[in-house]
């Protein structure tokens, strides 16, 4: 019998934990990223009063609110 509940989860799951640390891992830069682009747009459209409207992308005009959405 192990002396530590650490000690017992690690005998017996280690490859398992070693796994799951691996994913957590490569996930962070997709989770950053995915919370990271709402802010950049909504501060683009809302904040931002170096880029004058309307703006044009793809040969589409936009003015604030539509570009927001």
């Amino acid at each position: 019998m192990e002396q530590t509940l650490f000690a017992f989860i690690w005998r017996n799951s280690s490859r398992q934990q070693i796994i799951v640390l691996c994913i957590t891992l490569l996930s962070f830069p997709i989770l950053y990223y995915s919370l990271e682009l709402p802010k950049i747009i909504i501060n683009d459209a809302i904040g931002d009063d170096a880029a004058p409207f309307p703006r044009e992308y793809f040969g589409q005009t936009y003015e604030q609110v539509p570009y927001l959405l």
